[in-house]
């Protein structure tokens, strides 16, 4: 059977966020904001900001690596 993995083993990260809190950090991840920036406009901590900011990273990074495989 299969399982589900995931991306994101610290439980204050992304996983911890509303849908609406996603998007926020999503946006600043794509725009190159500050943690400080993301976690006032999230409403939540900086840490948590960091270590969605670094799910995000994780996840994109993991993409561009599976997306190189399958084109080259």
């Amino acid at each position: 059977m299969n399982e589900l993995v995931s991306f994101f083993h610290n439980s204050r990260g992304l996983e911890s966020l509303t849908p609406e809190q996603t998007v926020t950090c999503l946006s600043c991840f794509m725009h190159d904001e500050e943690t400080w920036t993301t976690a006032r406009r999230a409403g939540i901590s900086i840490p948590e900001a960091e270590q969605c900011l670094m799910d995000f990273w994780n996840v994109f990074s993991y993409r561009k690596q599976v997306n190189a495989r399958a084109g080259g």
